[in-house]
């Protein structure tokens, strides 16, 4: 699956229903997705990004708590489906540490040197929730937050419309007048068309 990642731009009430809705933007900040909240989970968010701890623990810091005291730690969220007009996430556990160990790996790699046979990809545990509480999770310890790109492109909304009108007017102006000599061959070919053999 493809995805995104995003990251909470405002916080708000629909002035129509009264609900609250949270809306995710894309980090290149073009495309929006609006999530409708209950008040609970849009005050968890909110107190999320405000690094505000209640006084005793919340649900989502009691959850939170859990997590890490079973040797845990959320690796991302992921919203991957519309179903039923209602957006269903996901939260990716990992193994407490595995952010450090999968740094390293990534760094012996980028080096090109060899990893140990024993090094093998961490397992992670995936748990079906509800967005506003995926959020308010990895929010909770900076973890990154990802759409499923297809549910962005169909149901997301441009940030910034007149950017969006005046790159397709310019992408059209370009396909109007682009011209097959305007291109260079990457590449010889010989009279068939096809890329001469080797020599």
């Amino acid at each position: 699956m493809e995805k995104t990642e995003v990251h909470v731009g405002a916080i708000g009430i629909d002035k129509d229903s009264g609900d609250s809705v949270l809306l995710l933007k894309d980090t290149n900040n073009r495309r929006a997705l609006p999530v409708w909240v209950g008040l609970p989970e849009a005050r968890a968010i909110s107190n999320a990004i405000r690094n505000i701890v209640s006084p005793r623990p919340s649900t989502h810091e009691l959850l939170f708590a859990t997590i890490l005291q079973l040797g845990c730690e959320i690796k991302e969220v992921v919203i991957t489906e519309l179903k039923n007009d209602a957006f269903i996430a996901e939260i990716i556990l990992r193994r407490a540490g595995a952010r450090e160990k999968e740094k390293e790996r990534r760094m012996l790699a980028e080096e090109g040197l060899p990893m140990s046979k024993n090094r093998r990809k961490e397992p992670t545990i995936v748990l079906d929730a509800r967005p506003s509480d995926a959020i308010a999770l990895a929010l909770m310890c900076d973890a990154p937050v990802f759409v499923a790109a297809q549910i962005l492109a169909e149901v997301g909304i441009s940030v910034n419309p007149e950017q969006d009108q005046k790159e397709a007017a310019e992408f059209k102006e370009f396909l109007e007048n682009v011209k097959a000599s305007d291109f260079k061959l990457a590449g010889k070919l010989d009279a068939n068309g096809d890329d001469p053999p080797n020599s």
